[in-house]
């Protein structure tokens, strides 16, 4: 898992400069700010996140009953997902990682 990354240019500048046939090969490779890359079969999700975060303001602001809803292939509510996917040891840990999902 990686968070607070971003993706390399090399994508948008490759459909920027109508070279979309180097696109394929690019989605085996994606690079990230941190140095890690990673195929793309293998990213689940991006959320959009502002480039300096969410202040703690924004992040106070979210409505946190959305966590609520159920959305999962099983009926699973967000909150749960979230739990899962980053895999949180606490509910401290989930409201936060909730609460940056909802608000992106």
């Amino acid at each position: 898992m990686s968070l607070d990354v971003r993706i390399s240019t090399k994508l948008g500048a490759a459909r920027l400069y109508g070279l979309e046939g180097h696109i394929p090969r690019l989605l085996r490779r994606i690079e990230f700010s941190n140095g890690m890359a990673a195929n793309i079969k293998d990213i689940w999700t991006i959320n959009p996140m502002p480039v300096g975060g969410f202040t703690q303001e924004e992040l106070d602001a979210v409505d946190m009953s959305q966590g609520d809803e159920q959305s999962g292939p099983q009926g699973e509510t967000i909150r749960k997902m979230i739990r899962k996917s980053y895999h949180c040891k606490s509910n401290k840990e989930t409201d936060f990682y909730l609460r940056r999902w909802i608000a992106s």
